[in-house]
């Protein structure tokens, strides 16, 4: 007697009859081809990355369709129709069937699905993940990481000014423009303007500038703004030279009113992607391809004011680009990009405590809003919006828009830059380094670039490599002073050397006095550095005159009281305590909630052996700003809270908050904690002991 087929063998023999299984199979295999040649054809057409992302996401959203229609429909030789319902016995003779009969259609609708399957995770993992860590010790790209951003590369160098001495901003903002344009192209790397700077009037040759940066191709040129007797005329000459070969690929002679500027420049950008064999996407818009301003006046004071911002933080140069963009807005109130500068002007005051107010931030915000009102798609203004969410901690909401500026300019080293430092401050250090690392690419000859992969490897305890980074930021320019402060705190906390880091300071203050050598709101706290590198050598310490201290006043107070408690001078080691503790009282009227002036009055007052008042101040600011809201700032207020503990007595508590602080990225090591005279009576202690014994590189 024959076995009535049980349920789901007559469901797989429905699904054979139907031809689900051959659908199946079919689907996932030509899927897996087509994702493999889309994955190809992108990048080789610079295809924005959309198109790769839409084929995934429409080849799994219609695998279910195609086989419901499977299902429902048949071909035949009439055409397409209605699958008729299984004759009676026909699944049952399907379903006695040998093996070898049944098996392979639903094998092959298996290794159909996990074509399919393996074809989307592989497209997709090439795209999503990040890229191992690939710096090796000398501070180089290695060979894996050059062979990931293995694309041609080009400077565009500061065209040459051939007009009035005060019509340099004009020259540089139209490099400023040509770079931004052709950093749309995906296959293309665009050397970011801070490298080519380096070359304003050099004498060097076209091959010894191609060596340093490592480019393929260079853009050179001249500008001449006429302007005298009514006249309003630019004339431009670039000429675009292949490196390898000294040979001149492409050169034009521009001869326009200034109306024109916007078309030269994108011209410019189209030709030179043609004559490199490449294909210069749509202008995205509000870029400089586009026009972005009718007011000719308002353009020029756009472009005055953002030269101004990128030259550097000092207070007098932001306050003047703020006047300067808000000079372009009154001309032009829909010119969305100077709005997105603007933004940032104001930002930037309110970073670097210039104007620490909550109206300050509301004006920056103020800005965008009006400027992603005016251009949804500016990458600009996504870039300032991304900027402004990172600098008030909120991350979530500072990444995607950092993500969208990338996406619209791919050839960008601020936009890598700016997300590198977002995922830092997150506490996301292995992931911070690779957009720091396309940074270093596109601006090998930044100062700031280099220094911020060398702090964040300072940060990690990596101090062999960080040195390596920190050199050559110090080379590249050497009156500026961070880099020179970090590398004497690595001297401290690599080899537990303090004579090594106040030579290192010496050379400094030789270099760049009377200027200031500590910077204000800096996430090194300059005071801790400072009081242990001069441990051994209070004369030396004491040396410090409040010039080297600049605008942080905080540092020079502490090292004051230091060094007054190293001569026995209690007293005047108080009055600096004192002086500390009412500044920031004062500060904290106008800004209650910031948490820095909460530390450092905790820490005035620790000194003043007001131990409630202290560790409440110490604790408020730990509780205001965690290592998980802020891995740097969050970590300092950590050191200070173990600082606050130690000089009231209180060792078990400063030694669980000196583990945690060594558990985490920072500045404190066992090598500095074995120098640091502060926490001597911590030296019989078996837990400092283990402290001390800790590997730095277990760490990360």
């Amino acid at each position: 007697m024959n076995r009535k087929p049980r349920t789901y063998q007559t469901f797989f023999a429905e699904l054979k009859r139907r031809q689900v299984f051959k659908v199946a199979a079919v689907y996932g295999g030509v899927t897996f081809v087509v994702l493999q040649a889309i994955d190809l054809i992108v990048p080789a057409l610079n295809l924005p990355e959309v198109v790769m992302s839409a084929t995934v996401v429409i080849a799994l959203a219609a695998f279910p369709i195609a086989l419901a229609l499977a299902w429902v429909f048949d071909v035949t030789p009439r055409g397409v129709k209605r699958t008729d319902p299984a004759k009676s016995g026909e699944l049952e003779a399907l379903v006695a069937q040998p093996l070898g009969r049944r098996w392979p259609a639903g094998i092959l609708a298996l290794a159909g699905t996990l074509a399919l399957v393996l074809g989307v995770w592989w497209t997709m993992e090439r795209r999503a993940s990040p890229t191992e860590d690939t710096l090796d010790p000398t501070g180089e790209l290695s060979p894996a990481a050059q062979t990931e951003t293995d694309r041609r590369k080009i400077a565009v160098l500061p065209f040459e000014n051939l007009g009035a001495a005060e019509d340099e901003y004009f020259s540089d903002g139209l490099t400023e423009e040509i770079i931004s344009r052709l950093a749309e192209l995906n296959g293309l790397a665009v050397i970011s303007r801070t490298s080519a700077l380096q070359y304003k009037g050099t004498v060097k040759t076209i091959g010894q500038i191609g060596e340093e940066l490592d480019v393929d191709y260079i853009l050179e040129g001249t500008v001449r703004w006429d302007h005298s007797a009514g006249t309003s005329r630019i004339r431009v000459t670039p000429q675009l030279i292949e490196v390898d070969t000294d040979t001149h690929l492409w050169t034009e002679r521009y001869d326009a009113v200034l109306a024109s500027v916007f078309e030269i420049q994108s011209d410019i950008a189209a030709s030179v992607a043609e004559a490199m064999g490449m294909t210069l996407l749509a202008p995205v818009s509000g870029s400089e391809g586009d026009r972005p301003t009718d007011n000719l006046e308002a353009y020029t004071h756009f472009l005055r004011g953002r030269d101004l911002l990128k030259r550097g933080f000092s207070e007098e140069s932001t306050w003047e680009a703020l006047d300067q963009l808000q000079q372009a807005v009154r001309l032009d109130p829909n010119f969305a990009l100077a709005r997105s500068w603007l933004s940032r002007a104001h930002l930037q005051l309110y970073w670097f405590y210039f104007d620490r107010s909550n109206e300050r931030v509301a004006l920056a915000r103020q800005e965008l809003d009006r400027a992603l009102e005016l251009d949804p798609d500016l990458p600009a203004a996504h870039l300032a919006l991304g900027e402004l969410y990172y600098r008030l901690r909120d991350y979530e909401r500072a990444l995607p828009e950092l993500r969208i500026a990338r996406e619209k300019l791919p050839g960008d080293g601020e936009v890598a830059h700016t997300i590198g430092i977002a995922l830092r401050r997150m506490g996301e250090w292995e992931a911070a380094l690779e957009p720091f690392r396309q940074s270093a690419e596109l601006d090998p000859q930044s100062a700031e670039t280099i220094h911020t992969v060398g702090s964040t490897l300072f940060y990690m305890r990596r101090y062999e490599e960080a040195m390596s980074f920190l050199d050559r930021s110090s080379t590249i320019q050497l009156d500026w002073p961070q880099p020179m402060l970090y590398r004497a705190w690595l001297q401290l906390a690599w080899n537990g050397d303090a004579a090594a880091a106040r030579r290192i300071i010496d050379t400094a203050r030789e270099r760049i006095s009377p200027d200031p050598i500590v910077p204000a709101a800096d996430d090194v706290q300059p005071w801790q550095m400072l009081r242990v590198a001069g441990h051994d050598d209070p004369e030396w310490l004491a040396g410090l005159e409040a010039g080297f201290f600049g605008n942080d006043t905080a540092s020079y107070y502490l090292v004051q009281a230091e060094v007054a408690e190293r001569r026995g001078r209690t007293d005047e080691a108080s009055v600096a305590y004192e002086s500390l503790r009412a500044m920031m009282e004062r500060r904290l009227e106008q800004r209650p909630e910031e948490a820095r002036y909460h530390s450092l009055l905790g820490v005035a007052l620790a000194g003043l052996n007001r131990s409630e008042a202290a560790l409440a101040e110490g604790r408020r600011a730990t509780e205001l700003l965690p290592t998980s809201s802020d891995a740097l700032w969050g970590r300092a207020f950590q050191d200070n809270l173990a600082w606050i503990h130690m000089r009231l007595g209180q060792h078990t508590e400063a030694l669980g908050t000196l583990e945690t602080v060594l558990s985490v990225p920072g500045p404190l090591s066992p090598a500095l904690l074995s120098l640091d005279p502060h926490y001597a009576p911590l030296r019989g202690e078996p837990r400092f002991s283990r402290l001390l014994d800790t590997d730095p590189a277990g760490n990360r």
